[in-house]
């Protein structure tokens, strides 16, 4: 069939009108409110008594929305994008030794998985490091770089993996060791901050696992100990899985974190003011968590699952 121009031209001013139309309306089909509370979490405990920050290692048993070697415009920057644990005062403000802010120059000792320049790294950051850097602020951290753009990532995005950082004071020097799947991937040292007076946490601060838009994946159980374990312990946990000991300060797993009281994420706003989070002693979900399923079918927590 040959249309006639006049026919033709008609027939392009109902495409202009009809197209935007229909996507219009698919959006609004497919458009869902978003919850600032789903899976935009972090799992809160009292910090004292769970905590040596002079000596003592972390664990945990994980799995990432996001696989080593994903790009997130950190070519010159930096961005966390799995916060393990991390320090807070009452008000659920994070510390930051470089930075006190309002929340105060508490004791700030935070681990996490991140992007440094296009790399994955693990690091540990903490008040009482101070490494010394001409005409720039002194580094408080010590890290380790777990992935090369040339080589095949060690973790991909769903996998099921372990993680394990170990820390100790000894001749003036915080040494901090970094394990992934029970395998040692780096070491660090960093110069005691000699003066500083917080040395430990104060009776209110809380300690944070995941935090809101630095959280990108799951988790089945961590645990905390009061000391630093070794290269043996490190490899045994990664077989067996985690386990309550005579060295551990805490431990929870995914079934615990689900019978937790939960609170909203917006408690965390550190816009409001004069607010206690009274964290209970068997901890506390501030946000929304999805059930997950670890490894041999453990119960799990997912945190946020879609990077923005």
């Amino acid at each position: 069939m040959v249309l006639s121009n006049r026919a033709r031209v008609s027939l392009m001013l109902l495409v202009l009108v009809v197209v935007p139309f229909v996507g219009v309306n698919a959006q609004k089909r497919t458009a869902r409110k978003v919850d600032p509370d789903e899976n935009n979490a972090s799992i809160m405990f009292p910090a004292k008594g769970h905590l040596d920050v002079t000596n003592g290692t972390i664990e945990a048993v994980f799995s990432l929305a996001y696989s080593f070697g994903d790009q997130f415009s950190t070519a010159g920057s930096g961005r966390r994008l799995f916060s393990l644990l991390s320090t807070h005062n009452y008000a659920g403000e994070r510390y930051d030794a470089a930075n006190p802010g309002k929340a105060g120059p508490g004791l700030h000792f935070n681990i996490y998985l991140g992007q440094w320049q296009s790399r994955d790294h693990i690091s540990v950051t903490s008040s009482l490091f101070e490494r010394p850097r001409k005409n720039h602020p002194p580094d408080r951290w010590i890290s380790a770089s777990l992935h090369r753009l040339d080589k095949e990532p060690a973790v991909k995005a769903g996998e099921w993996h372990s993680m394990a950082v170990t820390w100790y004071l000894t001749n003036d020097t915080h040494i901090a060791t970094f394990y992934l799947d029970g395998k040692r991937v780096g070491r660090g040292t960093a110069p005691h901050r000699v003066g500083f007076s917080a040395q430990s946490m104060a009776d209110n601060d809380v300690l944070a696992f995941g935090f809101p838009g630095q959280m990108y994946g799951s988790l089945q159980s961590v645990r905390i100990s009061g000391r630093a374990r070794s290269d043996a312990e490190i490899a045994a946990a990664d077989k067996a899985g985690l386990s309550k000991d005579g060295d551990t300060l805490l431990y929870f797993d995914g079934a615990s974190v689900m019978k937790m009281k939960v609170g909203n994420a917006s408690q965390l706003d550190t816009k409001k003011s004069k607010r206690d989070l009274r964290v209970p002693p068997q901890g506390m979900v501030f946000g929304k968590l999805k059930r997950d399923t670890g490894r041999n079918k453990a119960p799990a927590v997912k945190f946020r699952e879609i990077l923005p």
